[in-house]
Formats: structure tokens, sequence, C-alpha cells
């Protein structure tokens, strides 16, 4: 259904998904990193799996590629209570942290100034 209501509208969440992670490697990110990182974004808030599942990086990669995500600073985890659906284990929650997401807005506004001044130069 989701699918269907975006085609009617023209938008390709998936094209759009991977040029944000696309760009996001040109900070530094790993592929993988940059796709979990997208992916949490867009969630807000998930376990390692779910990113795994949105973001289409193996699930047996996840929990390192967040390891390295939290080690930059992108993303913090807390722990989630323990339910007996999960046989009393809890699980990680993560999220972006709010530090990071300061520094994306500046570095993304200092990139548009740039655009906007070299406009005049390289034309369209």
């Amino acid at each position: 259904m989701l699918d269907t209501m975006m085609q009617d509208l023209g938008v390709d969440l998936r094209r759009e998904f991977d040029q944000a992670a696309r760009d996001l490697e040109s900070t530094g990110l790993s592929s993988y990193e940059s796709k979990a990182y997208v992916a949490l974004v867009a969630m807000g808030f998930g376990t390692a799996d779910d990113i795994a599942g949105l973001s289409r990086i193996p699930r047996t990669s996840s929990y390192k590629v967040l390891k390295g995500l939290e080690e930059k600073g992108f993303v913090e985890w807390e722990v989630e209570e323990a339910i007996p659906g999960r046989g009393g284990h809890p699980r990680r929650l993560f999220h972006v942290t709010g530090s990071e997401i300061a520094a994306l807005k500046v570095a993304r506004d200092a990139l548009l100034r740039l655009w906007e001044g070299l406009e005049g130069v390289l034309g369209d």
C-alpha cells in the first residue's frame, strides 16, 4: 500500500534513501554506516534488527556498524526493559544523538551557502 501511494505521488523513497546515504559517505562514514544512520534518522529509534531491515545491511553486521556510529558520536543506545516474549532478555534501542543532528544541519547550511556562491560561476 505504501509503495503504491509513493508511486502515485511520484516519490521514489528508496532512491532518496540511497542518495542520502551516498551523500553521508562523503563525510567519512562507510557505506553501511551511512545506510544505518539514514535508517535511524527516518525511524527516530530502533533495534539493530529494525535498522538492518530498513537500511538493507546484513543483520549480522548491524551491531558492528552501530558500534562504529556510536564511537563516532552519531548514535546512542539505551536498554529496553526485558519482556517475556524475548525470553526475559533486554534489547538495545538506538537513537541519533542531538549533537550530530546539529552538526549535520550546520554542515548542510554551509554547503548550501557554498553552492549559492558557486551558482553564478557554474550556471545551472
